[in-house]
């Protein structure tokens, strides 16, 4: 799998093995990484599925950004070191704030938009700003609380915890108060391109009402919802959220 350098960062990236023009381009969500996607659907070879994990993150170098619009520029960047020109970007939570960012700034090669558990304004509970701050580890400890559905699995869970507490409070600080100062709402109706909305009925980070309001006013959006999974869906149900992704990019399941 691909490192590349942006800058002083040097990015990881996994590529699925395709010769296919299409391209999906997964961002995750705050303190995440390229596994916080299904496994199956990061191997998908019927197109290019490329995940990235952000600077700070998983396998990247580099420091994490505060801001959406500088995690932007990164994803932009990563789109033109590979030339790629038919890419539909797929984000999760503060992912999802990055190819909204995206969808406002209307790149040539940008073909479409999955937003997952994220919306067009992203508050943060101040305990969790002020938690990282001043008690980390205790936030990390409770954060698969508010990032699961009532089904999933232990492992999972631990595995979530542990991922934050190896990007640290600095870097999952960061993200979450670049969520916190997102909002587009008012920009909306200037994205043009095609979007799947995917939500969560047990959401209580992003819940289902924040994508109701994308669909609502993005001209040309559809919705999904997921019943019993959390924010975390797209690993709680990987067989149902892979098929409606593949779906949308227009690959029929055999």
């Amino acid at each position: 799998m691909p490192q590349i350098t942006i800058g002083s960062d040097k990015l990881y990236i996994h590529i699925s093995e395709s010769t296919s023009h299409k391209t999906l381009l997964l961002v995750h969500g705050s303190g995440g990484d390229h596994t916080h996607w299904p496994q199956n659907l990061l191997s998908e070879t019927r197109i290019r599925v490329a995940a990235v994990d952000l600077p700070g993150h998983g396998r990247s170098t580099g420091s994490g950004r505060s801001s959406v619009e500088a995690y932007t520029d990164v994803i932009e960047a990563v789109a033109a070191h590979f030339g790629w020109n038919d890419v539909t970007v797929g984000g999760h939570s503060l992912g999802g704030a990055i190819a909204l960012t995206l969808g406002l700034r209307a790149p040539r090669w940008l073909s479409g938009l999955v937003l997952v558990g994220t919306g067009a304004k992203l508050r943060v509970a101040p305990a969790i700003l002020d938690g990282l701050v001043q008690q980390p580890e205790a936030v990390f400890s409770g954060m698969d609380a508010w990032a699961f559905g009532p089904k999933a699995d232990s492992d999972m869970r631990e595995r979530f915890v542990r991922q934050l507490k190896a990007a640290g409070a600095g870097v999952v600080h960061g993200d979450f108060s670049a969520c916190d100062r997102f909002d587009v709402m008012a920009d909306l109706s200037r994205i043009t391109c095609r979007t799947l909305v995917v939500a969560a009925e047990n959401d209580r980070l992003t819940p289902p009402k924040y994508s109701q309001y994308l669909v609502n006013h993005l001209p040309d959006a559809r919705m999904v919802l997921l019943p019993e999974a959390g924010h975390m869906m797209a690993i709680e149900q990987p067989e149902r959220f892979r098929s409606i992704v593949l779906s949308f990019m227009g690959i029929a399941e055999p």
